[in-house]
């Protein structure tokens, strides 16, 4: 895992945990969050699933299977994966190395078992909520050049109303990962007028052998129409998860 980072306006420098006993704690506290947990397999393809078991004695997890249920074939056979969790305590990622992903069974219901992770990287507490958008209803997301051209195209996974996290294909040039660097971004909300936001990039995670970033924004200069947009899209996230909450309570 490849990152960069900024601890300025009192941002905190991403942890890594690395000691089994630290990781265990960090991945129990995520299960009693009953945090989402997402599955990327590089090509945009993402993947939701929770955490349904830890064995620190055998050093394996058991996650549910994954939603789309195309992925359940799919992720045992894909080079590498990347693994990320939401919680109030902030994004956490960590890797998933080829072939160690295998299907089973628990309490009679299928899963996935999987090793407990060698390293975890995870961020800062944030200051404002963040929604993380539902899987096929993400807005794109478009990087400006100087004269407002399109030069790149990406999907965000996340917004409030100080910074978003986006993913982004390679073919991107690099330079764009480069903490402080800064970008004018366009989002085009679904049933909301599209608007255009400058950001601060303060983190970006390379997933998948080199194949996409995950980069995390700050807005700058936010103006008061736009700081308006950015609360209508937040609170727009917010409905639509609670309403997916209800139809599964529903069920």
């Amino acid at each position: 895992m490849t990152s960069v980072s900024s601890s300025a306006d009192g941002d905190v420098e991403p942890q890594y945990l690395t000691v089994p006993a630290e990781i265990y704690m960090h991945l129990v506290r995520l299960q009693k969050a009953k945090a989402v947990l997402m599955l990327s397999m590089g090509g945009g393809q993402r993947y939701r699933s929770s955490l349904l078991q830890i064995d620190r004695q055998t050093g394996r997890m058991a996650i549910d299977e994954v939603v789309p249920l195309d992925g359940n074939n799919l992720l045992r056979h894909a080079p590498g994966l990347t693994m990320s969790a939401q919680s109030d305590a902030g994004p956490s990622y960590w890797q998933i190395p080829a072939g160690t992903l295998q299907g089973g069974v628990l309490d009679g219901l299928p899963c996935h078992w999987l090793p407990l992770p060698a390293e975890i990287r995870y961020m800062q507490r944030r200051r404002s909520f963040r929604a993380s958008f539902l899987i096929g209803q993400a807005p794109p997301l478009a990087i400006l050049d100087e004269d407002g051209a399109v030069v790149a195209e990406g999907e965000m996974l996340d917004v409030s109303e100080h910074g978003c996290r986006f993913m982004i294909k390679v073919g991107a040039p690099l330079e764009w990962a480069a903490s402080r660097q800064r970008l004018q971004l366009r989002i085009e909300p679904q049933g909301l007028t599209a608007f255009e936001v400058a950001g601060e990039v303060r983190h970006a995670v390379e997933l998948n052998r080199q194949e996409a970033f995950m980069i995390g924004i700050h807005f700058l200069q936010v103006e008061p129409a736009v700081s308006r947009r950015l609360s209508q899209l937040v609170v727009q996230v917010q409905r639509e998860r609670r309403r997916q909450q209800l139809a599964m309570d529903l069920d």
